[in-house]
């Protein structure tokens, strides 16, 4: 097995200590002070623990069975046996965000806030762990982040979805699905030649035939995207912590929805589950941080084991750059109990 890391945890940690444009929220990393050095220390505690326990989550799923089909869903959740609450298309007085889309599509289905206003992080942390299967270690890493990022309380605070739509922050140029802000400030809103494009890419087959989206169609097409807003958009930046997240979101594609074209068909364009729909992943444990980073290196650098092995020697310089943040402290420990593990 090629060297791979937990790349997501690193992602969202480092994020909060680099420098965001547009940002209208009072920074929460401050280095000048002891709040600021015990907040990290807090924030390191936590990711350490999560990472902790996505290990465990990730062992326990190699040893149990997985939910058959059509038992994903825990009963009393919406989408239970398959069944999805009546579609409501959104209004225009309506909330929406760019990404991640797991946030999107709930809120068309009242499985949260219609609106996408005054959603609570801590319901959204557990309708998106029932809803696609996501492990509680990746949603609750991902969620506290975000009201890290905007300076919120997780257990009592809520949230518009648009509020995260902060250019360079989560929202990124160059997305799978979108036009780059300088073409479309509004970012909730989708690029249908994209979508399309992207659909119609698909190379693969599952077992019953039906066509699907590939690790390697979306390494493809994002490689695309980004020749492509670097050569039109002179006001084009792209982070390598960027590239991450954008093959982060790339690869729910093809883990959640298993590239099923029929499916994203319905999801990509609009935004609306389809009938007896469940997630594709039936680990018992969900998908955790760690299995995730195997699709997502996938989509970033294709199939090279060469370029995994190089990634992974940028991340532990990064290491030795951040070693005083959480960031850095949670990367030298994923690394050290992934090598362990695989």
């Amino acid at each position: 097995m090629t060297p791979n890391i937990a790349c997501i945890s690193y992602i969202y940690s480092s994020l909060a200590q680099a420098p965001v444009s547009n940002y209208t929220f009072k920074h929460t990393y401050s280095h000048g002070n002891n709040m600021g050095f015990f907040s990290d220390l807090s924030h390191c505690f936590f990711d350490v623990g999560i990472m902790a326990w996505d290990v465990l989550l990730t062992v326990s799923n190699l040893v149990r069975r997985k939910y058959l089909i059509g038992d994903v869903t825990p009963e009393g959740h919406p989408g239970y046996g398959r069944h999805w609450p009546e579609f409501i298309p959104p209004q225009l007085t309506d909330s929406r965000c760019s990404a991640p889309h797991s946030m999107r599509w709930p809120t068309m289905v009242s499985i949260i806030s219609r609106s996408g206003r005054r959603v609570s992080f801590v319901e959204l942390n557990n309708h998106v762990q029932a809803t696609y299967n996501f492990s509680p270690t990746f949603s609750f890493f991902v969620l506290h982040f975000l009201a890290r990022m905007l300076n919120r309380n997780f257990s009592e605070d809520t949230f518009d979805l648009e509020e995260i739509d902060l250019h360079n922050g989560i929202e990124h140029d160059a997305s799978l699905l979108r036009l780059d802000t300088a073409f479309q400030p509004d970012q909730s809103i989708t690029h249908v030649p994209f979508i399309e494009e992207l659909l119609a890419a698909a190379t693969g087959k599952d077992r019953d035939g039906n066509d699907i989206i590939t690790t390697k169609d979306c390494f493809r097409i994002l490689g695309k995207r980004r020749a492509v807003a670097r050569a039109v958009n002179k006001e084009f930046s792209l982070s390598f912590f960027h590239k991450i997240f954008g093959s982060t979101n790339a690869s729910t594609l093809i883990t959640i929805f298993g590239g099923r074209v029929d499916d994203l068909h319905s999801f990509l364009l609009h935004e609306r589950i389809p009938e007896s729909w469940e997630s594709r992943i039936r680990q018992p444990h969900e998908m955790t941080i760690i299995n995730l980073d195997k699709t997502v290196l996938r989509v970033e650098v294709g199939r090279h084991e060469r370029l995994q092995k190089a990634i992974v020697v940028l991340l532990l310089d990064e290491i030795l750059m951040t070693w005083d943040t959480a960031s850095g402290f949670i990367i030298t420990v994923a690394l050290g109990t992934y090598c362990i593990i695989r």
